[in-house]
């Protein structure tokens, strides 16, 4: 399942595998890999950690425990704090209501 909840197999996501377009490199770790069994059933868990160099501008991205997601909304996020950085410092916002 995807973050647009879309459930495909294997053929189907290999089918839709497209390389990063011009200018644009990156690759995916994985981290926290899990596997859960139950009768003749396995469902594997993971989260994944990407970095994009974006025409130069270097962007890594994963999940943050501050991010939300709404029930049939996976690209709505709501996001409780995030760190603000100026001149080299951080300036922390938090929600006060």
């Amino acid at each position: 399942m995807d973050e647009n909840d879309v459930v495909r197999d294997k053929a189907e996501i290999l089918a839709n595998l497209q390389p990063l377009g011009p200018g644009l490199t990156g690759h995916l770790d994985i981290a926290e890999f899990r596997v859960a069994t139950a009768a003749n059933m396995a469902v594997v868990t993971h989260e994944d950690n990407e970095y994009l160099d974006y025409h130069g501008q270097i962007i890594r991205s994963r999940l943050s425990p501050d991010v939300f997601f709404e029930p049939g909304q996976p690209r709505t996020r709501r996001i409780i704090g995030f760190v603000d950085r100026r001149e080299g410092r951080d300036v922390a916002w938090k929600r006060i209501s």
